[in-house]
């Protein structure tokens, strides 16, 4: 795409390229005609003197150049003609000219009809003058035009080129300042330059810059304050669960190490939301062996009913906790989408180096506008229910492990999240 100054200069460039195309052909124009109803006018004016020196008897005088015909104008037969061949007089009367234009081997003639009068008879002058050589002054000053032409485009495009770069420089600088502009560079634009529109629109996104900044810092704020909050419960929760395995019977301790495991999770999330208020999640986490099948298939006791399917050997490096709050929160999403854990399932397989899981559901869908938003922070899709801050975290997470994360169309409708990450090299 064309930068405002490069249209600029194309813009100007292509008026000042047709304003001296107009102005040059006018002249042109002008010129030729010009020098031709000049050299007709004088042809009449000849013509008229030629009569006179034939009225007084005088027929040898030259005619300084001039070709002259005589016709009897009653029979129309030429008596005395010049060294070219002429048309007859019934041919140069068909028009109701004064002067006419005839072509004859190659060269222009113009033709002045005359009356006069020679020994008491009457006869009718045809005067011609060859006008050839305005065809060749046209052709040279139609080269001496374009070279014109050329060197006022040339001159102008600089012209041109100078006074937009200097005049559009401020809005170049402030174009420059936007891009920079991010979540966490809110800085205001700097400008020096005069209070015209350019300065108050810089007024304007500055005051927006400020608003938002204090949106953001208030907007962290709060979530520090929840988080902060939530932490305290989910602990004392977590000390809880620790002492009742200790006192329940064997049978029942499966339910509260699964209670337990949930609750350190949302412990998890509530420190993750902190890291989040503060900036970004740390990129750092614990590496272990993980069978992905076997945590696939202990992220379906958390959600009775969904269907999980895998092949291939599901092994790779990576911290269990956070990918089993990726898994955790990617099925939330689709079951409050779909609204029937019978519509999720996940789909675990590997593609030669790279493991691949989908959660699969059959909701309404994601439209493309949302999808190039949902991993945004804070972004809430118009079906969302959640803080928008979930995906985010999880595709952080994702990054964390070297993996990737997309969302693409289900068939039949829905929404399937495929997550890749590096698999363990086989042996």
């Amino acid at each position: 795409m064309l930068s405002i100054r490069a249209r600029n200069i194309l813009l100007v460039s292509a008026l000042t390229l047709l304003v001296i195309l107009v102005g040059t052909s006018a002249a042109y124009i002008a010129m030729f005609y010009g020098l031709k109803t000049q050299e007709a006018t004088q042809l009449q004016q000849d013509a008229e003197l030629i009569s006179q020196v034939y009225q007084s008897g005088l027929s040898g005088r030259q005619t300084g150049g001039l070709l002259v015909d005589v016709y009897d104008p009653e029979s129309g037969d030429r008596i005395y003609q010049s060294d070219i061949p002429a048309l007859t007089l019934s041919d140069l009367q068909q028009k109701n000219e004064p002067v006419l234009q005839r072509s004859y081997a190659g060269r222009n003639y113009l033709i002045a009809l005359q009356p006069t009068e020679f020994a008491g008879a009457d006869f009718t002058l045809a005067v011609r003058k060859d006008i050839t050589y305005l065809q060749t002054v046209a052709r040279d000053a139609l080269t001496v035009l374009a070279g014109v032409v050329l060197g006022m485009l040339i001159i102008s495009i600089a012209a041109v080129y100078v006074v937009t770069r200097t005049a559009l420089a401020p809005l170049v600088d402030v174009s420059r300042q936007t891009r920079a502009i991010n979540e966490n560079n809110l800085k205001p634009i700097e400008y020096q330059g005069a209070d015209d529109e350019l300065g108050l629109l810089v007024g304007t996104l500055n005051r927006t810059l400020n608003r938002l900044g204090e949106a953001i810092h208030q907007q962290k704020v709060l979530l520090a304050e929840a988080s902060h909050e939530l932490r305290t419960p989910l602990t004392a929760i977590s000390g809880y669960l620790r002492r009742a395995e200790r006192e329940v019977p064997e049978e029942q301790k499966q339910y509260i190490r699964d209670a337990a495991r949930v609750s350190e999770s949302m412990t998890r999330l509530v420190n993750d939301l902190l890291q989040l208020s503060r900036g970004e999640i740390q990129q750092s986490y614990t590496p272990h062996f993980i069978e992905l099948d076997e945590q696939l298939q202990d992220l379906s006791r958390d959600f009775p009913g969904l269907e999980v399917e895998t092949s291939g050997i599901l092994e790779l490096i990576g911290d269990p906790e956070r990918l089993m709050q990726v898994w955790r929160n990617l099925v939330s999403n689709a079951v409050r989408a779909s609204g029937d854990i019978q519509k999720v399932h996940i789909a675990a397989t590997r593609i030669k180096d790279t493991l691949r899981v989908e959660v699969i559901d059959h909701g309404p869908g994601i439209t493309d506008e949302e999808k190039e938003k949902i991993f945004q922070k804070f972004y809430r899709g118009k079906h969302s229910g959640s803080s928008g801050l979930g995906l985010t975290i999880v595709a952080q997470i994702i990054r964390m492990h070297q993996g990737n994360i997309q969302v693409l169309d289900t068939p039949g409708g829905g929404a399937t999240f495929r997550v890749e990450l590096p698999a363990l090299e086989e042996e």
